[in-house]
C-alpha cells in the first residue's frame, strides 16, 4: 500500500486517504499501446545500432517514471529551504522512491493549493544539465511541477524559477496541469491529453520521452510490411509507411524538428503529428509566416509597452516582445533552433538542413565516446568548419583573406563569427541557429551582441567598427561616446537587460573570449552581477568567476540574503582592487586607468544605469 496524503483542494485539507498501488497509477500518465504504434524496444530487433545510439541520448531520458535508477536528485532525508521563502520542501525515500513533503500550502490560482502534504514523485523531465519531477494531485492525472530543481553538475538542489530568466517577484508555482497542457507535447512521443470540466486531464502518450517514432512517425505499420515482406507476402502497390527524415527534402527534413524545436503558439503547439510530410511541410510554412509576423510586429512596436492587439488574450499574457524575440525576430531563447534556422539565407536560399551539421544517431566512424557526441549531436566531421565549406568550398571563405584571423584560431571558425552565443537556455548561452554576419547597426538597433565583441570582451564597438568597415567595406554608424571608448562587454555587463547581462556573463568563462580578451580585468564585472536580482544572471557570473584563477574557492552562494549578496560583491571587488596578482597596465576600454586602478566613477555610474525592467525569457 501507498499512503498519499495530498490532492489539489478549493476547501478545506482532506484527511489522510490510503490509495493502493493500482489507485496511484491511475493518477499518472501513462504509456499506452496499440497496434499503430510501436515501442523503441521493437524497433532493436532490425536497427540495433540506431537504437542504441538513440538509448545512449538525452531524447530517450527526457521524460522517464521515476524509479529508484532514474532519479538524480539527493533524497535522502533532508529539508530544503530558500532565502525570502516560506516553503520548505522535506525530500526523502520510501522504499527506494522519492517523496517530498510541503512545510506549507503553495498557491498557484487564488483558492488552488498544494496543501502541507506528502507527495510521491511519479515522472521526471530532463537529465542532461537538470532534472525535474512532477508529482499527482489526485484530479485524474494532472501533475503538478516540484518547484525545486536539481543541477546534475554541481550536485545541489535550486528554486525552479531561478533556472530561468524570470523575475524574482514571479515567486514558486507548482504550475498545474503545465505538463499535461504543454510538455506532453515534445517531451513524449504521441502524447494526447483530455481536459475534463474540471480542468483536470487524462493524458496518455505512446512512449515516454522523445523515441524512435517521434523523428519516424507511428511505426506499428511499418513492421506489419517488413515482417510481411520477409514472409513473402505479396506487397503490389504498397509502399513502407514509414518516414525516414533524411530520405526528405530540406524543408521537409527541418520541419520534422521543428515540430518541437521551435516557437510554437496556439495551433502550433503540438497540433500535427510526426510522420506526415505534407503536415509537416505546411507546418513549416505556417512556422516562417508566423516568425515574419511576429517580427514585423516587433519592429513596428519596438518603443510600445502595449501588447499586441491582434493576438489572443492568452498569446498576449505570453508574448512580450522581450520573452521570444530579439526586437529584429531573431529568437533570444534556446531550443527554438528551427525557428531560427527558416530565417537564414542557407536555408531560405540554400539547403542547409538540421541533419548537415547534427547526426541524430551516432556514425559508426566517429571515434568520440557516446557521451560526448550525446552532448549536442554534432556530426563528428561538422564539429568545425565544414558543415560551412561543404557549401563555400570554392568562394575562399576558409581563408585568412576572409576572416582575417590566423587559419587555426578560434576567430577563423564560421560559426563563432556567424552562429555566435546569442540565445540563452538551461542557464547557460547558446548558439543562434539564424545564419548572419556581425553588424554594428544590428547591435544598436536590437541589444543582440555582435559576434565580435562577444569573443573580443574587452573591445568597443568602435573598433569593430572600423575593423569591419576595413575589411568587409561596412558603413560605419554614428557612435555615441561610450561606445567609442568603452567595451562593448562591460556595457552590457553593467547596464544591460536581464538576458544580456547573462550573456555577457557566460562569456567570460567561455574559452575563446578569455584567449582574445585576457580574463584579469573580469572580477570587478562578474563582481558587480554576484548581487544581481536575478538568479540565473547571478549562478551565471558565479560559475564564470570560480573557473578564473584565485576564485575557485570564494565563499558565495547565489542563493543568500539580499544583503549578504550585497556583501559579497563588494567584498570580491574590493579585493580585486587591492590584489597584486594581476596586470597592472592601463586598458581604458575596460575602466582600468593607470597602473590598471578601476575607475570605480564611472564603473558605479553605468552600474546605476543598469535596464531592470522585468523579463521573463519564454523558455
Amino acid at each position: 500500500m501507498i499512503l498519499i496524503t495530498a490532492f489539489l483542494t478549493r476547501d478545506a485539507a482532506p484527511p489522510q486517504v490510503v490509495v493502493s498501488d493500482s489507485k496511484l497509477a491511475a493518477m499518472v500518465p501513462r504509456e499506452v499501446a496499440s497496434p499503430r504504434h510501436a515501442q523503441s524496444s521493437d524497433c532493436r530487433e532490425c536497427h540495433e545500432h540506431n537504437h542504441s545510439t538513440w538509448h545512449a541520448s538525452y531524447h530517450r531520458t527526457m521524460t522517464q517514471t521515476v524509479t529508484p535508477t532514474t532519479v538524480m536528485g539527493d533524497f535522502k532525508d533532508r529539508t530544503i529551504a530558500f532565502p525570502g521563502h516560506e516553503q520548505q520542501y522535506h525530500l526523502e525515500l520510501r522504499d527506494g522512491m522519492p517523496w517530498v513533503t510541503l512545510e506549507q500550502p503553495v498557491t498557484f490560482f487564488p483558492h488552488t493549493k498544494l496543501r502541507r502534504k506528502s507527495y510521491p514523485l511519479v515522472l521526471s523531465t530532463g537529465s542532461h544539465h537538470m532534472q525535474l519531477y512532477w508529482l499527482p494531485i489526485g484530479e485524474e492525472n494532472t501533475l503538478a511541477i516540484m518547484p525545486i530543481a536539481y543541477l546534475r553538475e554541481e550536485r545541489r538542489w535550486i528554486p525552479r524559477n531561478a533556472t530561468f530568466i524570470t523575475p524574482p517577484a514571479h515567486g514558486f508555482a507548482p504550475e498545474i496541469a503545465r505538463w499535461n497542457e504543454t510538455c506532453i507535447g515534445c517531451h513524449t512521443t504521441f502524447g494526447s491529453s483530455e481536459m475534463g470540466e474540471r480542468r483536470n486531464f487524462t493524458s496518455t502518450a505512446a512512449e515516454f520521452g522523445i523515441s524512435c517514432e517521434a523523428c519516424h512517425g507511428a511505426a506499428g505499420d511499418h513492421i506489419t510490411h517488413q515482417r510481411n515482406a520477409a514472409a513473402g507476402m505479396a506487397l503490389e502497390g504498397r509502399s513502407d509507411p514509414i518516414l525516414n527524415p533524411s530520405r526528405l527534402n530540406h524543408r521537409e527534413s527541418a520541419a520534422v524538428c521543428g515540430a518541437c524545436h521551435s516557437v510554437q503558439r496556439g495551433e502550433f503547439n503540438g497540433a500535427l503529428p510526426p510522420g506526415d510530410v505534407e503536415a509537416l511541410a505546411s507546418r513549416m510554412v505556417l512556422h516562417k509566416a508566423e516568425t515574419e509576423r511576429r517580427a514585423k510586429w516587433v519592429r513596428e512596436n519596438s518603443d510600445s509597452t502595449t501588447d499586441e492587439a491582434t493576438l489572443s488574450e492568452e498569446q498576449s499574457n505570453e508574448d512580450s516582445m522581450s520573452e521570444t524575440f530579439w526586437s529584429d525576430g531573431h529568437v533570444r531563447v534556446a531550443g527554438r533552433e528551427y525557428s531560427g534556422l527558416i530565417e537564414s539565407a542557407c536555408f531560405d536560399r540554400g539547403e542547409i538542413t538540421c541533419a548537415s551539421c547534427h547526426d541524430l544517431h551516432q556514425s559508426r566512424n566517429d571515434p568520440r565516446p557516446s557521451t560526448e557526441w550525446a552532448d549536442d549531436m554534432i556530426d563528428y566531421r561538422k564539429s568545425g568548419d565544414q558543415a560551412c565549406t561543404d557549401c563555400h568550398a570554392d568562394t575562399g571563405f576558409a581563408t585568412a583573406k576572409h576572416t582575417h584571423h590566423a587559419p587555426a584560431s578560434e576567430g577563423s571558425r564560421c560559426n563563432n563569427c556567424h552562429m555566435p552565443h546569442t540565445s540563452y537556455g538551461l542557464l547557460k548561452a547558446v548558439r543562434t541557429h539564424t545564419i548572419s554576419s556581425p553588424s554594428i547597426s544590428t547591435d544598436l538597433a536590437t541589444g543582440r551582441p555582435n559576434a565580435c565583441n562577444l569573443c573580443h570582451l574587452d573591445r568597443s564597438l568602435e573598433w569593430t567598427s572600423q575593423h569591419l568597415s576595413a575589411w568587409y567595406g561596412h558603413e560605419r554608424p554614428e557612435l555615441s561616446k561610450q561606445d567609442k571608448e568603452i567595451s562593448r562587454a562591460a556595457m552590457l555587463a553593467l547596464k544591460g537587460d536581464a538576458p544580456q547581462r547573462a550573456l555577457i556573463a557566460w562569456h567570460m568563462s567561455w574559452p575563446p573570449a578569455i584567449t582574445a580578451s585576457g580574463s584579469d580585468w573580469f572580477p570587478p564585472y562578474l563582481g558587480a552581477l554576484l548581487k544581481d536580482r536575478y538568479g540565473a544572471v547571478r549562478f551565471i557570473a558565479e560559475r564564470s568567476l570560480r573557473k578564473l584563477p584565485d576564485h575557485s574557492d570564494m565563499q558565495y552562494d547565489f542563493l543568500a540574503p539580499t544583503a549578504r549578496l550585497d556583501e559579497s560583491s563588494a567584498a570580491l571587488i574590493r579585493s580585486w582592487v587591492q590584489s597584486t596578482n594581476r596586470s597592472l597596465t592601463s586598458r581604458p576600454e575596460v575602466l582600468l586607468g593607470e597602473n590598471g586602478i578601476l575607475n570605480r566613477t564611472v564603473f558605479d555610474r553605468l552600474h546605476g544605469q543598469r535596464d531592470d525592467r522585468d523579463i521573463n525569457l519564454a523558455e
